[in-house]
Order: C-alpha cells, then sequence, then structure tokens
C-alpha cells in the first residue's frame, strides 16, 4: 500500500527544497491563521525570523503573504508584491484541489539592486512607531546580513518557486496555467476593446462577422500566433458592446459568438469531415455556450475552440511532447550563458511550462532548474581547468549576472568554492 502524503508533508518537503535549491528559507502561513507560520531554511534570513517570529509582526507578515496568494490564484502567476517593510517577496498558493486557497508559501527578504538605502528609510520609519529602541537595534542589525538578487535571478526564482509547487502537488497545474491564460488573456482584450466602446452597436456587429473570415484563414494556415491575434480581435470588439451598466451583458456576447461558432463548423465541412462527426461537434459546441455564465471563462472557451480548428494544435505538437525533455535540454546547452528561464524556453520550444516540467520530472526525473544549473557548472568546470578567466568572467560566461550568486550554486553542486577548484587543480 502507497503512503499517501499529507498537505503538511508535502509542505515541509517544499520548505526543504527551496532551502536546498534555492538559497532561501522560507515561510508557510495558514490562510485561516489557525496554525502558527512553520518556517524552514539555514538560509532564512535573520530579519525575517524576527519578524515570523515577532508578537506584533507577524500578524503583517500572514497578511500580505495570505493576500499575495489569493491574487496569485487568481492570475495564475507567482506573486511579487512588498512586504510591510518594504523588502520583496514572492508567494504562491496551496490549492491541490484547484478550488480554493488553503495556504501560502512566501520567500521573503529579497533586497532588489540599488534599494539599500531606500528600504533602510523606511523600515527605520516603520519599525520606530512599534517597537521600543533595543529590539529596534535587534531589527537593524538583521538588516544589515541582506545580499542584493539581480532580476534574472528573481525571474529564476519565481520559475523554481512555480515548478516545485507544481511537483510537491501542492498546486493543481492545470488550474494554475489555465487561470493565467485567462488573466493574460482578458488584459489583452480590454486594452484593444478600449478605443472600440465609441462605435455603434450596428457597426461593432459587422465587424465581428467580418473578422470571421479572418479567423477561418488564420485557422488554415496554422500559425498558432495568428489564430489568437485574429480571435482577440473578435473577442476585444464583442467585450467593448457587451456592457450594460458596467457589468457585461452574456446575452450579447454570445450571440456575437454564435456566428463565428457556426463557421468553424462549416469550415471543418468545407475540409471534408464527415457531416454526422461536425454535427454533433457543433451541437456540443451550441450547448457549451449557453452554459457559460463566466465572462473570462466564456472568452476563454472561444478562444480554444478556435485554436483545436488550427492545423498547428493537431497531432503535431503531440509528436513534438515525446521528445520534449531531450529539446529542452538542447535548447540549455545552447542557450545556458543568456538570460534563460522556464518561461523563455517554454515559449521557444513550442510547449508550455507545465508541459515542460511534467515531462521533465517523468522522463528524467529532474527539474528545469538543475538541468540549467548542471550545464552551467559544467562549463564553469571546464573554463576553470583549462583558462585564466577570472571568476567573474567564468560567472558570465556561464549565465551567472552576480559572481556571489555562481559561488553559492557552484558550491551546492561541488562541495567546495570556485577557487578552491581551481587550487585543487594546481595541485595535482
Amino acid at each position: 500500500m502507497k503512503n499517501v502524503l499529507t498537505k503538511e508533508d508535502r509542505v515541509r518537503n517544499a520548505l526543504e527544497e527551496i532551502d536546498r535549491f534555492a538559497d532561501f528559507g522560507a515561510v508557510y502561513h495558514d490562510m485561516e491563521g489557525r496554525a502558527s507560520a512553520l518556517m524552514h531554511g539555514r538560509a532564512f534570513c535573520r530579519l525575517c525570523s524576527a519578524c515570523v517570529l515577532h508578537p506584533k509582526c507577524a500578524g503583517f507578515c500572514r497578511q500580505a503573504a495570505t493576500s499575495g496568494a489569493y491574487q496569485a490564484f487568481a492570475v495564475g502567476d507567482i506573486h511579487q508584491s512588498r512586504c510591510w517593510l518594504g523588502l520583496t517577496f514572492l508567494v504562491a498558493p496551496i490549492s491541490v484541489d484547484g478550488k480554493s486557497v488553503a495556504g501560502a508559501i512566501e520567500i521573503g527578504g529579497i533586497l532588489l539592486p540599488g534599494e539599500l538605502q531606500n528600504v533602510q528609510h523606511q523600515m527605520l520609519s516603520t519599525l520606530s512607531s512599534i517597537e521600543t529602541k533595543r529590539n529596534l537595534a535587534l531589527f537593524v542589525s538583521s538588516f544589515q546580513g541582506l545580499e542584493e538578487v539581480p532580476a534574472v535571478d528573481l525571474d529564476n526564482l519565481k520559475s523554481f518557486l512555480r515548478e516545485l509547487m507544481y511537483s510537491t502537488g501542492l498546486l493543481n497545474h492545470e488550474v494554475f496555467e489555465s487561470n493565467n491564460a485567462l488573466w493574460r488573456q482578458q488584459k489583452r482584450l480590454y486594452e484593444k476593446a478600449l478605443p472600440l466602446r465609441r462605435l455603434s452597436f450596428e457597426e461593432r456587429r459587422k465587424r465581428v462577422l467580418a473578422r470571421i473570415d479572418d479567423v477561418l484563414l488564420a485557422t488554415a494556415s496554422g500559425d498558432s500566433a495568428l489564430v489568437r491575434e485574429s480571435t482577440d480581435k473578435i473577442l476585444s470588439l464583442a467585450i467593448s458592446l457587451a456592457e450594460n451598466g458596467g457589468e457585461p451583458d452574456l446575452k450579447k456576447l454570445k450571440a456575437l459568438l454564435l456566428p463565428a461558432v457556426s463557421a468553424l463548423s462549416m469550415d471543418r465541412l468545407i475540409r471534408g469531415e464527415k457531416w454526422s462527426k461536425v454535427m454533433a461537434l457543433h451541437s456540443n459546441w451550441i450547448e457549451e455556450i449557453g452554459e457559460w455564465d463566466d465572462l473570462k471563462k466564456l472568452c476563454g472557451w472561444f478562444e480554444k475552440i478556435v485554436l483545436r480548428a488550427s492545423d498547428a494544435c493537431g497531432p503535431v505538437e503531440k509528436g513534438n511532447e515525446d521528445s520534449l525533455p531531450e529539446r529542452v535540454v538542447a535548447y540549455l546547452q545552447r542557450h545556458y550563458s543568456e538570460n534563460v528561464s522556464l518561461d523563455s524556453a517554454s515559449k521557444s520550444l513550442g510547449a508550455s511550462q507545465s508541459s515542460v516540467m511534467h515531462k521533465l520530472k517523468e522522463e528524467k526525473e529532474t527539474t528545469f532548474s538543475r538541468i540549467l544549473n548542471g550545464i552551467r557548472i559544467k562549463e564553469a568546470k571546464r573554463l576553470l581547468t583549462f583558462t585564466s578567466f577570472s571568476l567573474s568572467e567564468i560567472s558570465r560566461r556561464c549565465g551567472f549576472n552576480d559572481q556571489s550568486y555562481f559561488t553559492k550554486v557552484f558550491s551546492k553542486h561541488v562541495n567546495i568554492t570556485p577557487s578552491e577548484f581551481r587550487r585543487m587543480l594546481k595541485m595535482e
């Protein structure tokens, strides 16, 4: 009988992984505040430790983390914000079932480049109003040990945290990725819809009908980017006229989309699909469009059926997924010296981040971050052995913009620093 991990077990595993591979400590917050915050990590900075354990300040930390978790879940992305002291923090929601947020994992105490003076001033100002001079000195001394984190490393930390939440089962990747796709789509659509509101109802209706031909041409081209662009044009027009007293009028929006849905069905007939199959599909679409009661999900559904009609979403993608891990490794071997991230690699390979992460875990039993760092450290060893480049130059050539971060990653992989590695070679 298999041992089933509890949520608490998964949380502890996640905190240990963050400590082991991200050089940061982390804290878990229960959404209801019924349980004490759970900290873990040798790398957990003294400032955050003092804050989380403080009788007054702990509530500020939990409130910021739990609020960020709800926002992160809504937009389907790791939430980045500033804590009550002015330092940057990242938070991921815990949602195993994909329906509700049950907790938050926070990585905090992040000091961005060039922020030392401003953040220190804000921290002193904030703490002075609630702390005694003796305790204030404790916070200030803790702050002195913080190191700046370059922007590229912060992006990689976000990718690592998202990947970790998926792999530990603390976050439903399908729901989270879907939320992110819907949020990005709505952001695009509302920006495009703003200048269309001056158009009359009849003019908007005519434009929607005219755009249907663009959608059909895009699906025939097999270009998924072109499909999204043409679909956005229809949806932004529909959204711009689907307003009634500030609330979306879903009846109007559905009425505008129905001709496009019918055109997609008829296009399948023209391409040679069986009448019975097309009519069954058309009936399903009509039934589905009638059931949606949420604007965002309706727009996401329409884009999805258009993409399915495109040749770009056929068997070719499925075949590519079989060799996805090898393609990821090959891509990183070519681009490890660049500002590469899970997001940029996935887009270049034409795959979703969740596909990349799950294929790597399933077929190679590893993560994107470990592969990337492994390739970089291998190259660093080669340069340390066969060149006289400085450590800063080797760091740059291997894709590390910060030499101190390079030293930390190298030390974790090799158990000695780059300088010690080079000295050891000379001794031999």
